[in-house]
């Protein structure tokens, strides 16, 4: 991975996801939701945006 993107990310994920979603156009956005919800139906926790899914404390229960 090039310098530029990897710098893009870092400031990507620093932002808060409001601001973030600005980056992206509305289909994107859409895309993102429907992705939430249906984690979130799943059991995963999502309340503090997708970044989260990172964290297996965050996690379903098995």
């Amino acid at each position: 991975m090039t310098a530029g993107p990897r710098s893009f990310r870092l400031a990507m994920n620093s932002l808060p996801e409001r601001l973030h979603d600005h980056a992206f156009a509305r289909n994107t956005r859409e895309m993102l939701e429907r992705s939430r919800k249906r984690l979130a139906a799943q059991g995963y926790d999502v309340r503090r945006g997708l970044y989260g899914l990172r964290d297996p404390r965050r996690w379903p229960s098995a």
